[in-house]
């Protein structure tokens, strides 16, 4: 079983269904010690801060989906590197993928992409600061 920690656009579940058909949702979790940040380019990715914490959701990644979300993440490319991160479903804490982005300039959200991770975090019952502080990036 393979799963994976999706913080961006991978929590909307229509895009997750199109980009990875056999994937299942698990539920929310957050990953300790990370803060969400954007990089040049617009998209999302998670970076080292002790006492932060990022929220998003877990799937279990069926047939082809991990091959999938690679290519989406542009792995082979360098956009993006795979990473193996301790995550917590309440207390119980799992091993999961997570998708880190190489390039580490800062940069701006494009409104429909931090718009979509808003409202997957608020449709998630994200805890509501955590929601406030992705709203005003």
């Amino acid at each position: 079983m393979i799963l994976t920690f999706a913080y961006g656009s991978n929590m909307v579940p229509a895009q997750m269904a199109r980009r990875c058909p056999n994937a299942r949702l698990i539920g929310p979790a957050r990953l300790p010690h990370r803060r969400f940040a954007i990089i040049r380019g617009g998209h999302g990715t998670i970076r080292r801060k002790t006492g932060a914490e990022v929220w998003g959701v877990l799937w279990r990644l069926g047939p082809g989906d991990e091959a999938a979300l690679d290519r989406y993440e542009e792995v082979a490319r360098g956009l993006y590197r795979r990473e193996r991160a301790l995550v917590f479903c309440g207390r119980r804490g799992l091993s999961a993928l997570a998708y880190v982005a190489v390039p580490t300039a800062p940069g701006t959200p494009r409104p429909a992409y931090i718009a979509a991770i808003v409202e997957a975090a608020r449709a998630h019952g994200f805890p509501a600061d955590y929601v406030a502080a992705l709203a005003a990036i």
